[in-house]
């Protein structure tokens, strides 16, 4: 089996082009870039902190004759998109839980995209689909699929913390600062487990929730306690989940205009907003080193623009 593979590009953000005078350097880590090494029509599809958190899944199901994943997500999920990639790629079955019936008779390119691939769905209520962590459900489901790997929402298990440790390497220990948004926040476990220890975590939150509780949950099996280098930004939530404003969609635009990178409104969009609102205020020390991680999820732009009317370019 060709297994996927990952390494780092770091883009230099020149501060100057957007009119920041500043002593600190910020830098984008481009996981957006990462693909899983394939001459395959769709292998960009399966990148960014996606490819990370499912690079040893894949490699869990085709060592030991899994029949396929068996994961859960929303119409617009970027783990959806991702597991139906990496299907496509290498090889096995899927089943994706959608929260939401109303998606039944709905269709949006995500979706699209997964059926494409052969992803079954089971549609659930969002009633059934809150309760998808409790011990009976779970135990129903591998009742009733015994032969499939189950991955919790966003992807976060034992083989998608192995796979995001993976993010940062010798390429980033001389940064002061890494900043990267949160969403379950197995990738943010991840990096803060692999981190050197001089190095500051800031965590962009994509929505108002106790993420320092869910993360030293994921960080309990590795007997790991968050101390005060990790720190969760809240202010660029926008709102809450899925949410924007007119302030940040021009944003995402002039930022491609300017640097001719992609960014998308749901994670990396609010981090960066952030990050140069941050630097412009003075919040960080002078001649900081500032490393940003793009987590990709690009996929999700041609739905956003679906219901918003084509208002990222």
């Amino acid at each position: 089996m060709n297994y996927p593979t990952t390494g780092n590009r770091i883009d230099e953000i020149d501060l100057t082009k957007w009119g920041i005078d500043t002593t600190c350097q910020l830098s984008l880590l481009r996981t957006d870039l990462n693909n899983v090494g394939l001459m395959h029509p769709n292998n960009q599809l399966l990148n960014g902190n996606k490819l990370y958190k499912l690079k040893h899944n894949i490699s869990f199901v085709k060592e030991n004759n899994v029949v396929g994943l068996l994961t859960f997500g929303g119409a617009f999920s970027n783990h959806l998109h991702a597991v139906a990639a990496a299907s496509n790629l290498f090889n096995f079955k899927t089943i994706g839980i959608v929260r939401g019936e109303e998606w039944q008779k709905k269709s949006n390119p995500t979706l699209d995209f997964c059926v494409s691939t052969g992803m079954q769905f089971k549609f659930w209520s969002r009633t059934n689909y809150r309760q998808k962590t409790l011990a009976s459900v779970v135990e129903q489901l591998i009742n009733d699929y015994p032969n499939y790997l189950i991955v919790p929402e966003g992807g976060n298990n034992a083989l998608a913390l192995k796979g995001t440790k993976e993010i940062l390497d010798k390429t980033t220990t001389h940064f002061n600062t890494i900043c990267c948004p949160v969403g379950t926040g197995g990738t943010l476990a991840g990096i803060y487990l692999t981190k050197q220890i001089e190095q500051a975590l800031i965590g962009f939150a994509s929505v108002k929730m106790l993420y320092k509780t869910a993360l030293q949950k994921i960080l309990q099996k590795e007997n790991t306690e968050i101390k005060e280098d990790l720190l969760i930004n809240y202010d660029y939530t926008f709102g809450g989940f899925a949410k924007t404003n007119q302030p940040l969609i021009k944003f995402i635009n002039r930022f491609k205009a300017i640097y001719n990178i992609q960014l998308e409104p749901l994670y990396t969009g609010k981090m960066l907003f952030g990050i140069f609102e941050m630097i412009t205020n003075k919040c960080f020390e002078s001649n900081q080193k500032i490393l940003a991680i793009h987590t990709g999820g690009l996929q999700g732009i041609k739905g956003f623009n679906q219901l918003n009317e084509n208002v990222l370019c």
